[in-house]
């Protein structure tokens, strides 16, 4: 019996092959089956993956990273005030 594990780049590799035989190559690239996956279960399925990735940092980085530093923000006001209102709700009822 053989089992096989897919992760998330299986889908990537299945976006970019042309052909079947091209998919299966591409997947059995990026795993890592000289590694036992008793010993390290992740590196198993994506033992190789690391080393064929391609990541592109966009040009605007700096824009989307204050964007998001923005967004964190203002998200973390919207929880503070979540919480105050809902602790301060419940020490009203306990009274």
């Amino acid at each position: 019996m053989v089992k096989v594990l897919i992760s998330l780049s299986v889908f990537a590799c299945a976006a970019t092959a042309g052909s079947v035989t091209e998919l299966v190559e591409s997947v059995t690239k990026l795993n890592g089956y000289s590694i036992n996956p008793c010993d390290d279960f992740y590196q198993y399925p994506c033992g190789a993956w690391h080393k064929e990735a391609v990541i592109l940092v966009p040009p605007d980085i700096h824009r989307i990273d204050r964007s998001l530093n923005k967004l964190d923000i203002q998200n973390e006001a919207v929880l503070t005030k979540i919480f105050s209102d809902n602790k301060t709700k419940r020490e009203n009822q306990a009274w």
